[in-house]
This record gives structure tokens, C-alpha cells and sequence, in this order.
């Protein structure tokens, strides 16, 4: 009767082990986002008068963009010199961040 009582704890245990691998396999694939191409000159007009902001920069013409519920962040290439950078700007115009391209070529 001990023995059995074992036996089901250790499969009780390992059957909420499994459960809690396999949510956290589900929370790794919901983090990935979706990466679209867009141009410069396909991105709203907000966004184009915030690149205006920039005009010291180089400006890539090619962008990314990912959409997070109703907000759609455009990402943009922008170089000076040596130094690289990500621009990161939502739809409506407003300057969402700036990632350092450290490690680009």
C-alpha cells in the first residue's frame, strides 16, 4: 500500500512537470513577432515628418514593421559616419525608441 502511494505521487509530479514544459514551449512561440518590408515612401505621413527629425542621418530606404495589437512600430536604419542605429517609430509619428547597431557591419 506504501509503494502505491509512491507511485502516485511520482505520477502526479511528473505529469504537472510535463504541463509546465510544455506552457512554457507555447509562451516562447506567442513571443515571436511577424516582420514585414515596407519602403520609406510607404510608411504613413506622421512617420514620414518624424524621419524629417533626422535629416543629419543617413536614412535607409528599405524599413521593418511589426504590429502589436492596434500599433504598428515601423523600424528604420540610420547611419552617421560609422555609427549605426535603429530608429523605432510607431504610426502615428511618435518616437517609440533608438536601438544601437552595435555588431552590424
Amino acid at each position: 500500500m506504501k509503494n502505491l502511494k509512491i507511485l502516485i505521487a511520482l505520477t502526479l509530479f511528473m505529469f504537472i512537470g510535463v504541463q509546465q514544459i510544455s506552457a512554457q514551449e507555447k509562451d516562447q512561440q506567442v513571443v515571436q513577432e511577424k516582420v514585414y518590408k515596407t519602403t520609406k515612401e510607404d510608411v504613413p505621413s506622421e512617420v514620414q515628418e518624424t524621419l524629417k527629425k533626422y535629416s543629419n542621418y543617413t536614412i535607409s530606404k528599405e524599413a521593418t514593421f511589426t504590429k502589436k495589437g492596434n500599433e504598428t512600430l515601423y523600424r528604420f536604419k540610420l547611419k552617421k559616419g560609422i555609427w549605426v542605429d535603429y530608429l523605432i517609430v510607431d504610426n502615428t509619428g511618435k518616437v517609440r525608441g533608438l536601438e544601437s547597431g552595435e555588431g552590424d557591419k
